[in-house]
């Protein structure tokens, strides 16, 4: 996460969202710990969140 920075809009014990150029993306793995993808590639365009555990968003399509 450190290396995400000021990228990180909302994060929780197993969760991080971000925005990303696609440059700074961690690797993605299939082991605990590792990042995984939950969206599939889909792309979030806009997200709200009020507090933790509370959020939405909208996907691109």
């Amino acid at each position: 996460m450190e290396k995400l920075g000021r990228a990180v809009l909302y994060h929780d014990a197993d969760s991080i969202i971000y925005t990303s150029d696609f440059t700074n993306d961690p690797p993605l793995g299939n082991f605990g710990g590792d990042f995984t993808d939950e969206l599939n590639g889909d792309t979030i365009t806009t997200f709200v969140s009020g507090e933790l555990h509370f959020y939405f968003y909208f996907l691109l399509g």
